[in-house]
């Protein structure tokens, strides 16, 4: 997968019934903010179903470029912030259900986008 058009596959529950992987496809400018795939909210499960979403790896279309991921007003992960080196998130912690959780993705220090992360039963 090296582009946004995996991630139908990356979500498919049986190859990787635990992890989503997020897209992220810079801005065709600096000033152009990221695009992610999927856009629409994530949402991650913690009832334990082998078929449940339970952790989000980010992973950029352009291998050689640096993103951030950062949850600034809480995070449902063990760390607030993933980048090109660490992508791959924890379990949801317990308390999280039924939260949403923005983030601010950036790529190559340009304009940043803030998807949402949704933690359900």
């Amino acid at each position: 997968m090296t582009n946004g058009t995996g991630t139908e596959k990356a979500m498919n529950a049986t190859e990787d019934p635990k992890k989503v992987t997020v897209w992220i496809t810079p801005g065709a400018t600096p000033s152009d903010p990221p695009t992610v795939n999927p856009a629409t909210p994530i949402t991650l499960f913690v009832k334990n179903s082998s078929n449940n979403p339970k952790k989000i790896k980010w992973e950029c279309t352009e291998k050689s470029a640096k993103f951030k991921v950062n949850f600034e007003s809480g995070t449902p992960f063990d760390r607030p912030d993933y980048d090109d080196k660490y992508p791959d998130s924890s379990e949801p912690r317990d308390g999280c259900v039924g939260k949403t959780y923005k983030y601010i993705v950036s790529v190559n220090g340009g304009t940043p986008l803030d998807p949402e992360v949704i933690i359900e039963r």
